[in-house]
């Protein structure tokens, strides 16, 4: 197992090496203009049909980096708490260092070289991002494997906003969990056993 993820890493950080870079298109100077919470959208009934932002953090970081940060954090909570429930709804994979289910528990147990692996994996994805961010335009690439996105605009709107309803769903969910682990009883209903 050790020695797949090293490959994988491996395979990873050589092909992005290699990986050509295209120049970013031009925007007009319509586009470049900042975008307010209102025109970039993601709110709806469960905000009252306005743009939540009760610490006004819109007037110091521009409100499309804002949205990209949160679609962002949002994928990572979604994979965090599948993550966290997986190893106990179903069990673990086979190991000889981690012998617990519970995710906290099961971090202390992981052999160091795992998380070496683990960091620069991490790091690969993440500067791979930055770059494409880089170079086209302050935009977060879109992963689409599945060719899922919608091709007209009404479509894009609601797939963009229920991937952020389930985005902030799972960080609630991962913060709840993550309470939860460290200090029982501290969220009121949660009675699972994660």
């Amino acid at each position: 197992m050790k020695a797949a993820c090293a490959g994988v890493i491996a395979f990873a950080a050589g092909a992005c090496a290699f990986a050509p870079i295209t120049p970013a298109v031009p925007r007009s100077s319509t586009a470049l203009q900042a975008k307010t919470l209102e025109e970039i959208g993601g709110y709806s009934a469960e905000t009252g049909n306005k743009p939540f932002d009760p610490l006004n953090i819109a007037a110091f970081v521009p409100p499309e980096r804002m949205r990209q940060s949160e679609l962002h954090n949002g994928r990572v909570a979604m994979l965090a708490v599948v993550g966290w429930a997986f190893p106990e709804l179903v069990g673990k994979f086979a190991s000889e260092d981690v012998t617990s289910t519970h995710a906290l528990d099961a971090l202390s147990q992981a052999d160091p070289r795992f998380w070496t692996q683990f960091i620069i994996l991490c790091g690969i994805v993440e500067a791979n991002m930055y770059r494409h961010y880089q170079i086209n335009n302050n935009q977060y690439p879109f992963f689409d494997p599945l060719n899922l996105y919608p091709k007209d605009k009404a479509g894009q709107q609601s797939m963009e906003l229920k991937e952020l309803k389930n985005g902030r769903a799972a960080m609630i969910a991962f913060a709840a969990m993550l309470a939860h682990a460290t200090i029982p009883g501290s969220v009121p209903g949660f009675a699972l056993p994660f």
